[in-house]
Order: C-alpha cells, then structure tokens, then sequence
C-alpha cells in the first residue's frame, strides 16, 4: 500500500519534503514555491490517453453550453489546474498512485481487448477498485460539492471569536485569548479546501472496502457509438431506490452502482448484487452491449456528473456527444449540503434531531437495458448488509417503514 502525509498546510511549509536547492523556484513573500509539477491534473494523464488517437489530444465538449470545441485540446491542459493539490510534492505523492494504477488500468484494457478476461486476477480487481475510488474523490467536481458543508462549518465557528462566554467561563484571558486564536485559525481553514480533501484522498486506499461487496463487471461496447467520460469520470447511480426519500449514493446505500469508462470500449461497473441481476457472459465478468440505447445511457450519466468538461475520442463523434447533450439536459450542479434530521436507532426509535451531510439528490437515473431489479422487499434499507455492524448473530434491523416513497412516485 502507498501512503503519504496528509497536509494541513503545504508540505513545504512543513519541512515534509525537501526542495532540491537545483529545482527553480518562484519566491512569494518568504516562501519558495517549487516549481515542479506545478500544472496538476485531477484526472490523470494518463486516463486521456486510453480514449487518445494520438495520445496527445482528446476532443472536448463544455458541459455548460454543450459546445464541442472545433480543434483537438491538449491532454497537458485537461482537468487540471496550477497547484491543484497545493504544492508539487503532494502532486509527487499523488504520482506515486498513478503510476501502478495506469500500468493495472492498461493491463486490463489490454486482456480484455486481447480476450483474455481470465488473466484479470481478484488483485487486479482490486487496485481498479481502488483507482476507481481515489478518482472519485480527487476531482474538482468533489471539491466543489463540499463547499455547502465547509460553509455550513465556518458560519458555525465564526461567532465564537467573539462569543461573550469565553471570557465569562472563568479561564485566565491568556486562555480564553488562545481560543479565540484557534478558533480563528479553524474558520480559516476552511477557506482552503485542499487539506481537507487531500485528508479524504489519503483514505480512499482503505476506504475502498467499502464497495468490496458489489460485484465488479467489465461493460464491452459493440455499437458504433463510443463510451464517452468526464472530468468527474467515476459515476455513482442507483435506479433501485430512484423512488424513495433518502441518501443514494452512499458508498454503503443498498442499490449503488459505480461506472468508470476504461476505453471507448470498455467501461467497468459495480453493482449491489441483494438489488440487481445483470446479464453477464462466460465466467460472469463480461457484458456484451449490443444495444446503442444502453451506451447513450451511461454516456448521458457521464455529461450530467461532469463538471466543466466532457470528452471522447474522436471528431467523428461530435454530432453524437453533441446530440446527447441536448437529450440529457444537464442542469446546474449541486452541493452537498447540512440539513437538521432525526437520527434513530437501529430499531427505529427516534433519538434527536441531529446535524447531517446530506448528498444532492441524482439528476439523472440510467435505464439499462442488461440490469433487472430483484425483490428487495426483505433488505435492510438504507444500508447494505454488509454495512450492519452488528453483535454475534444480531439480525441486521430493517429500516424500509420508514422510508418514505417520493409522492411524485407513486402514481
């Protein structure tokens, strides 16, 4: 496993890392920022050129307007920006993970074009898995969705630099002076949101237990249309529970499903098998798509999770990616926001109003052709089973009666 230090400040600053006395620089103020890497991408390099005629250039579509851009862009230039990650040694760190994760990415393309979906061992699977995580949580797109929350926190803080009880709780100045600092420096903090996403970026490597339990299969496309991604190219959806009022894209929700486009022919998906049936082919790790509904499908989920940007491979497809923009409608993207909501036992019994993060809502549910849904009736809602923490032989409680359908649903 790659670990590396999670900054609260860059890791410059912190005598973390060293700056080669040969790098060049460019001083602000008293600190030297090193230069290196300074253009750093949120969706790797080496993700654009598996969907690259020539492995330099990607075709682009701007997910606001659903222009096509006329001439090829720079794979350099896309999905990044100067200092995404705060210096160039958390962007080394980040390189770290990169470089296993596009060598395993190009194997696996690789045996599957080759035929050989056997070669792809359960170790594969689980650096994809992984990788798929990791992107999921270093984009822009994932950083803009926490402003909601860090605002939440800091209008929460901001009062308490001038809160009257500090000095009339009966501490010395000298300490209630110290809180006010640090509560200053907290609400400054949030201003950055880099730390705190490099904090959750760092986790993903054990935090991808968490999808451990759905079952991976590897989408062929055999249409003429290509699969398209991205500049959030990691996609949760979940069209068992589209109807009900609760969080869905949980990474512990019962009916997550999870795309990642490996190529403009492959694509990988992760499904709750308690929810689904999905109809796979020879050793149960293949789906052939044979039907160009399901493609333009998934590439319409693409364009509503983008950002900024949504690209494919080849000019010859711009009429096409166009023509899905203007089915699917992407609207404005949605933070995460913190609603007051019950919290209750496992039982059901209510405990208190509680502050909580609460995921926007999908804008768009995928129908697929190949994914039937099961009885779910008997599951444990909202959680899969395998995230019922339990004791001994403890039957994980269900939650279904108090799931409310979506009054819109129910006609």
């Amino acid at each position: 496993m790659i670990t590396f230090p999670v900054p609260t400040r860059p890791a410059h600053e912190q005598g973390l890392f060293r700056v080669s006395p040969h790098t060049p620089t460019t001083v602000y103020g008293r600190i030297a920022l090193d230069n290196r890497n300074r253009n750093q991408h949120y969706v790797p390099k080496y993700y654009f050129r598996c969907f690259s005629l020539d492995e330099k250039s990607i075709q682009l579509m701007l997910r606001k307007t659903g222009k096509v851009v006329p001439k090829p862009a720079s794979i350099d230039k896309q999905s990044s920006d100067w200092w995404f990650y705060g210096d160039a040694a958390t962007e080394d760190a980040m390189s770290a993970f990169d470089g296993p994760y596009s060598e395993n990415h190009q194997f696996i393309v690789s045996a599957l074009d080759g035929g050989r979906p056997a070669a792809i061992t359960a170790e594969h699977r689980l650096v994809l898995l992984r990788n798929m995580l990791l992107q999921r949580r270093r984009t822009l797109a994932e950083r803009e969705a926490e402003r909601g929350v860090h605002t939440f926190v800091r209008d929460a803080l901001a009062p308490q630099l001038t809160a009257p009880g500090i000095d009339e709780s009966g501490c010395p100045p000298e300490a209630a002076e110290a809180l006010r600092t640090m509560f200053a420096i907290m609400t400054k903090k949030l201003d950055d949101p880099r730390p705190f996403q490099m904090t959750k970026i760092a986790a993903a490597q054990d935090d991808a237990n968490a999808l451990a339990d759905l079952t991976m299969v590897f989408l062929e496309n055999d249409t003429p249309r290509p699969f398209i991604f991205g500049d959030a190219p990691v996609v949760y959806a979940n069209a068992a529970l589209c109807d009900r009022e609760m969080s869905l894209l949980n990474e512990s929700s019962l009916g997550l499903q999870v795309f990642f486009p490996l190529s403009p022919r492959w694509a990988v998906m992760l499904y709750d098998p308690e929810t689904y049936d999905v109809q796979t082919e020879g050793n149960g790790l293949l789906v052939m798509l044979t039907d160009e509904t399901d493609v333009s499908e998934l590439n319409k989920l693409q364009i509503h999770e983008a950002h900024q940007s949504i690209y494919f491979h080849d000019a010859a497809n711009a009429t096409y990616v166009a023509s899905l923009w203007a089915s699917a409608a992407p609207g404005e993207k949605r933070g995460k926001t913190v609603e007051r909501l019950p919290q209750l036992t496992p039982g059901g019994r209510y405990l208190r109003d509680v502050n909580a993060i609460v995921d926007p809502e999908p804008s768009f549910h995928p129908t697929l052709g190949f994914v039937s849904l099961r009885d779910f009736s008997g599951s444990r809602m909202p959680y899969r089973a395998a995230h019922w923490i339990g004791t001994g032989d403890d039957t994980p409680p269900s939650l279904n009666a108090f799931v409310d359908r979506k009054p819109w649903r129910n006609a």
